[in-house]
């Protein structure tokens, strides 16, 4: 299962329409490798745009652009 939570993905699909068919193939495969490497993309393309998403949810979903799970975020080394 995608690390990024279903809400979230549900927003990114409403608000990039372009991008619906990462979220399908997301969701459609259960190698965790995949999902990794399809989260990286979501992401990275989704962030490289408009974004109606909270600044916290961002924050989690930049994690992915790393190659890391949704919020796998170290907050304690933000300025």
């Amino acid at each position: 299962m995608a690390s990024i939570p279903l809400d979230v993905l549900l927003k990114i699909e409403t608000q990039r329409p372009d991008l619906v068919h990462i979220i399908h193939d997301l969701m459609a495969t259960d190698d965790p490798a995949m999902q990794s490497v399809l989260e990286r993309r979501l992401a990275t393309e989704f962030l490289s745009g408009m974004s109606n998403l909270t600044p916290e949810e961002t924050l989690q979903l930049s994690a992915c652009c790393a190659g890391r799970q949704y919020g796998d975020v170290d907050k304690s080394i933000l300025h």
